[in-house]
């Protein structure tokens, strides 16, 4: 088994669909992932398994601070540090590109992602009620680098 984390590259694209659309509420359509990677504001990490991708994230950076757009491990690859993989990769690139800070945005209810940020040193720092379908909250994050 070869695991690689890379920048995710135009062949990466339907499996990362596959993500979004399995797993994020709102998810990217392929036009936007595509649209991404050929923008340089924007920086999407893939974690390849065998040349498939397993996991992946993105994030937006803007002068000095970035946001995380998503982070998405296939079911069957988490609590396997492919994310944390992921995010150590987008903090070394927002901090490469001069970002201060980082901000994402996460569900209440999704204990281990937060517990994921909390650990890579993010901080709450502020709440969207009602943010998602059914009145589920996004918590709000920060890092600074």
């Amino acid at each position: 088994m070869r695991v690689e984390v890379d920048n995710a590259e135009v062949g990466d694209i339907k499996e990362l669909v596959r993500l979004e659309s399995k797993y994020i509420p709102c998810p990217w359509s392929e036009k936007q992932l595509l649209s991404a990677l050929k923008d340089e504001r924007y920086s999407l990490f893939v974690v390849r398994i065998d040349g498939k991708a397993v996991s992946y994230g993105g994030v937006s950076i803007a002068l000095d601070e970035a946001e995380i757009c998503n982070v998405v491990t296939d079911e069957g690859f988490r609590g396997r540090g492919f994310a944390e993989s992921v995010i150590d990769r987008i903090t070394d690139e927002c901090a490469k590109k001069g970002a201060k800070k980082i901000f994402l945005e996460v569900a209440e209810n999704n204990s281990p992602a937060k517990n994921l940020y909390l650990k890579k040193g993010f901080e709450k720092i502020s709440e969207r009620k009602n943010y998602y379908r059914l009145g589920l909250s996004a918590e709000i994050m920060e890092k600074k680098l």
